[in-house]
């Protein structure tokens, strides 16, 4: 399984922005009970990798 989230807003982003970061909790929920989570940033989202 795979999720992305932003961890910042990009420059330039106007008022229609909308922000979809997560906290620090919700990550911790969305990775838990999986066996393996490896996360990668990429411009200004973040990608997980979760295996079961």
């Amino acid at each position: 399984m795979t999720a992305t989230t932003d961890h910042g807003e990009p420059q330039g982003a106007g008022p229609a922005w909308r922000c979809l970061d997560i906290t620090a909790a919700e990550a911790e929920t969305l990775t838990s009970g999986w066996s393996l989570v490896r996360t990668a940033d990429l411009d200004v989202l973040r990608l997980y990798a979760l295996r079961p």
